[in-house]
């Protein structure tokens, strides 16, 4: 079980088809003197590998802060001013994906005890980690060192996509640091994709993207690439199935209109309803 890869967050294959193409290898050093919106999210649910087992049985660790800091004190060394955005309230809209997340983790917990009381402490705490529920109260001890180093962090009304989103559309940083393909459709004009704890990652630019011949954006707007990574894969509908990267796109080019598209998709899909 691997959530460390950009590709198992986001958009279905989003970050697997743009990366040839669109990614270019960065550093950190690259950045000196800007503004970062980071998706903290994103570290801790690599932080808490370290440390699954004690969070799901309530006992007390630093470790899944240590390691965010680790990152977050990377960004100062290169001269980076970082704010921390966390998700907030669950979005109603995904109660269903959040209850089946919820049945996901009660699961591993079960699985985790049962590899423990077997003996095998490997498995055991690799379904620990996946058992962990990252409430607010998790936000907490990290909360306080971010201010203890006066780091500017903010609590997204719901889910930190959107926020992260608006401070990239609105020049409020320079770029925005994710695993998260999803931010590529929320708008976002430059993400570095990957960092890794020796500062090397992966840059997205917006403006790339609807210069792309290869991936075909160009007769793209914002409109139609917005239902195109919609309806490749979100947690917000129910998408059709087997539907990919060549099936969307005549049915992108022809709609043109986020109406326009919704109505052939469930045209071609039988589908009686698309909420989007």
């Amino acid at each position: 079980m691997n959530v460390h890869s950009s590709t198992t967050m986001g958009i279905y294959n989003a970050y697997k088809k743009i990366k040839p193409e669109l990614l270019k290898p960065v550093n950190l050093s690259d950045y000196r003197g800007k503004r970062a919106a980071v998706d903290i999210m994103c570290w801790l649910h690599k932080g808490i590998y370290s440390c699954g087992k004690e969070l799901c049985l309530s006992m007390p660790t630093k470790k899944y802060v240590n390691y965010c800091m680790r990152f977050v004190n990377l960004l100062l060394q290169n001269d980076i001013v970082p704010i921390i955005v966390f998700d907030g309230a669950d979005l109603p809209i995904k109660e269903a994906t959040n209850n089946e997340r919820k049945e996901k983790r009660s699961l591993a917990l079960k699985r985790a005890k049962e590899y423990e009381a077997n003996c095998d402490v490997k498995n055991a705490l690799i379904y620990y980690s996946s058992a962990v529920d990252i409430t607010p109260d998790l936000y907490i001890p990290l909360i306080k060192e971010l201010i203890a180093h006066n780091i500017s962090y903010i609590v997204a009304p719901y889910e930190a996509d959107a926020e992260l989103a608006y401070l990239s559309r609105m020049n409020l940083v320079d770029f925005v640091i994710t695993i998260d393909s999803d931010l590529i459709a929320f708008g976002c004009s430059k993400i570095l994709f990957d960092l890794n704890n020796q500062g090397a990652g992966f840059e997205f630019s917006r403006k790339d993207l609807f210069l792309s011949e290869s991936l075909s954006f160009t007769q793209f707007t914002e409109e139609m690439a917005l239902c195109f990574f919609i309806l490749l894969g979100c947690d917000y509908l129910k998408n059709p199935k087997q539907w990919g990267w060549k099936r969307l796109f005549p049915i992108i080019e022809k709609g043109k209109t986020a109406s326009q598209i919704i109505e052939l998709v469930c045209e071609r899909a039988h589908m009686d309803e698309l909420c989007v």
